[in-house]
């Protein structure tokens, strides 16, 4: 009969250890999340796409065969493809030009993939406006009304790392 007791101790003990490790782990994230960009980063990637893979590799283990796999892959291609590319137009920057490698690449990404990534290449979204003039005053050392008589909010043109907007400065028309 001593040996109950001794064992709910130790489950006790247990449960302990794990939800101390389970709340340190996650105090962790939170604050590697608010203070690390590219953690931040990182996870926002995951959270896009982990559906993405996740459905890819539900369909491997539901598939009989060989030949049944790219069946489901190839109709799992055309479901996901523009997906894929929505989850790089947010992320931007580096993922936006990896994109844009791998569609000239048909040994790398199926033809789905590679028609979704060519609209990368000419046909990137623009950043909205605030972090621009953010960017602009920080690396300027002053706000843009003061540098520019005139600066149109809209861009002219956006990449993958970065656009093009139209001002005035010193009286003449620059981009």
């Amino acid at each position: 009969m001593a040996r109950w007791p001794r064992l709910a101790t130790a489950r006790r003990a247990l449960g302990y250890a794990l939800g101390a490790g389970f709340t340190g782990g996650a105090a962790t994230s939170v604050y590697l999340y608010k203070t690390d960009p590219s953690f931040e980063r990182s996870v926002r990637f995951w959270w896009l796409s982990g559906p993405i893979v996740g459905h890819y590799l539900l369909e491997r283990m539901r598939a009989s065969d060989d030949d049944d796999r790219e069946v489901r892959y190839k109709r799992l291609h055309a479901i996901h493809a523009p997906d894929a590319r929505k989850v790089i137009e947010e992320l931007r920057g580096m993922f936006v030009k990896v994109a844009q490698v791998m569609s000239v690449r048909p040994e790398v990404v199926p033809e789905e993939y590679r028609v979704e990534f060519r609209k990368l290449q000419d046909e990137a979204p623009p950043v909205q406006w605030d972090p621009i003039r953010e960017v602009l005053e920080r690396d300027l050392g002053a706000p843009v009304s003061q540098v520019f008589e005139k600066i149109e909010e809209a861009p002219l043109g956006a990449a993958s790392i970065g656009q093009a907007h139209h001002v005035l400065w010193q009286g003449r028309q620059a981009v």
